[in-house]
């Protein structure tokens, strides 16, 4: 793209080169302010690097796939979350007037 290695980029993002390495191969959760770095670091906006078209395509064949699934697991992590509070939330105590 701007011809920046993943060196420079992880340099960029404040992360090791290798955790830039998994990012680009879609093999780590990207956090929301590294995807805007990068957006803003290569000079275009977020919808080009999270559209059909993949930013790496050699590398990352379906990146829409591997968002919406991280998305999911996400979801269902916190709904399992959510589940647990309410069965082990105790009781509400009665009220004597």
């Amino acid at each position: 793209m701007k011809g920046l290695s993943q060196e420079n980029m992880a340099m960029e993002l404040g992360i090791t080169q290798q955790g830039y390495s998994r990012l680009e191969r879609s093999e780590g959760k990207m956090k929301l302010g590294h995807l805007l770095r990068i957006a803003e670091i290569l000079g275009v906006g977020i919808e080009s690097l999270l559209g059909t078209t993949p930013l790496f395509p050699e590398k990352n064949p379906q990146p829409i796939d591997h968002g919406i699934r991280v998305l999911k697991e996400e979801v269902d992590s916190l709904r399992e979350k959510v589940r647990l509070l309410t069965i082990l939330q105790p009781p509400p105590l009665p009220h004597f007037d």
